[in-house]
């Protein structure tokens, strides 16, 4: 790759992922929107919605616009439109035979979920479209083409902010059913769009090779994304069966802080795979291990910030109502920061093609995380969940960590001398964080006491690592 096109890559990944952030911010700037339209009791029906939809969709959709289809990006990359269009047919065949399945089986699902059938159809009508612009944006990924992204993504910030506030605004009854609906409706008619286009493209349902191979490759993956989603959404769900959609909705807006971190997270490791790989492939663990801790701690800084932060926040975002959530913010950050680790591990265990120990890690730290959640949520309340989310994602660390050395020992490259990360040092990194953080929890009360401290560490972690800050940002 020469210097002109290794700008132009650039170039592009800086506007894939503001395009992503934009999306991002989309979603905190509802928040103190709808937290004041809405009470607390609809409101945690929108929050159990979207943990519903999150999981809901891995099935239903088969997850072709992940894994597979990027494989299939580069595997047919001469026959890119039918790809597109042969993806769009066999997701929309899955979707339209769940779609058959829920009417038949609505009275379980408006059980299961507690939403009405008018949402309940909305969603599955969505997942027949759904994948189209996720097939529309990584087609345009390959090709270096953004710009058209860039109005795509600003369009629908917009509309799946402006429409739903209209609609509560201009209805009555459970307004949570009514900002549920709006926003499927809003999204149905977007995503229509680019099946449409996708379709004029490519003009192929079915291509027997494109379907057999998207089908056999992203099968085994499916519990691992399944796995995933469950640990990450299932704790407001239970919230709402066992203590009800109130606690579902504090719980949901202390979550929200969670989406600085993940930002940082996935934009640092959209730009971490490729240069660890190429680390990988010349045996340089040292730069690996140093690269790692150098993120571990921007990250910890950041997740320290947030935490510092929580009453002040909590108070902008959302009405007195919902101040409560100060203290489910805590460990709910931290419990992100701790999947750094994770995607240490995993992108080593992608690297080496051993997508099964994904698969045991994932399902293992997600059934273990219902289970407390069962035991615990009866006896101290929602708040529980998000210690049991930090037990949760401890186990799937360690978990990765063992399956990360097992694949490096089998394969013969595994160096005693130099690990590719050292748990040790990551794991009193993220104590260190987890003290300092859990200490201004304490201080909640205490804003000026924070707020020194928060200053003094900031001074010390640009003076002590600035310089690598600067490193990772070139």
């Amino acid at each position: 790759m020469n210097n002109k096109e290794e700008k132009k890559v650039i170039k592009v990944s800086v506007w894939f992922a503001l395009c992503n952030i934009i999306q991002k911010i989309a979603v905190l700037i509802s928040v103190p929107i709808f937290t004041r339209l809405i009470i607390p009791e609809e409101y945690g029906l929108v929050a159990v919605f979207q943990s519903w939809n999150n999981i809901l969709i891995i099935i239903v959709t088969l997850s072709l616009s992940m894994g597979v289809f990027n494989n299939g990006m580069l595997k047919y990359e001469h026959d890119r439109n039918r790809y597109v269009s042969s993806m769009q047919g066999l997701s929309s065949l899955s979707a339209i035979f769940f779609l058959i399945m829920a009417l038949f089986l609505r009275n379980v699902l408006i059980e299961a979920t507690g939403l009405p059938i008018s949402s309940i159809l909305l969603m599955f009508i969505y997942y027949i479209f759904q994948p189209s612009f996720e097939y529309w944006t990584a087609k345009n990924r390959y090709e270096y083409k953004y710009k058209w992204l860039l109005v795509a993504t600003i369009i629908y910030a917009i509309a799946t902010i402006i429409v739903p506030v209209i609609a509560v605004l201009s209805c009555t009854g459970n307004l949570g059913v009514v900002k549920i609906n709006s926003t499927l409706c809003t999204l149905i008619i977007f995503t229509f769009v680019f099946y449409v286009i996708n379709w004029v493209k490519g003009r192929t349902l079915y291509v027997k090779e494109y379907w057999k191979y998207a089908f056999w490759f992203n099968l085994p993956l499916i519990p691992n994304y399944l796995s995933n989603m469950l640990l990450h959404q299932v704790d407001r769900i239970m919230i709402d069966k066992i203590c009800g959609s109130t606690y579902a909705a504090i719980y949901s807006v202390a979550c929200y802080l969670q989406t600085g971190v993940t930002i940082m997270i996935n934009a640092i490791n959209a730009t971490f795979v490729p240069w660890l790989y190429e680390r990988l492939k010349n045996k340089d663990y040292k730069s690996i291990q140093k690269r790692s801790e150098s993120i571990l701690i921007i990250i910890g800084g950041i997740t320290f910030g947030i935490i510092s932060c929580t009453p002040e926040i909590i108070h902008i975002i959302a009405p007195k109502e919902y101040w409560e959530a100060i203290w489910v913010v805590p460990p709910v950050v931290l419990g992100t920061y701790i999947t750094i680790l994770y995607m240490f591990f995993a992108n080593v265990e992608i690297y080496y093609e051993k997508r099964i120990f994904m698969t045991c890690a994932t399902t293992v730290a997600a059934l273990i995380n219902m289970v407390l959640n069962a035991i615990l949520i009866p006896l101290f309340g929602y708040i529980a969940c998000a210690y049991t989310t930090i037990i949760s994602y401890i186990i799937y660390v360690f978990a990765h960590y063992i399956f990360t050395n097992r694949i490096l020992t089998e394969d013969g490259r595994h160096i005693k001398e130099i690990r590719i990360y050292s748990i040790r040092r990551h794991m009193l990194i993220c104590t260190i964080v987890g003290v300092f953080c859990v200490l201004q929890m304490l201080l909640f009360r205490f804003m000026v006491i924070r707020f020194i401290i928060l200053f003094a560490i900031i001074i010390f972690l640009y003076k002590r690592w600035g310089y690598k800050l600067k490193e990772i940002l070139k």
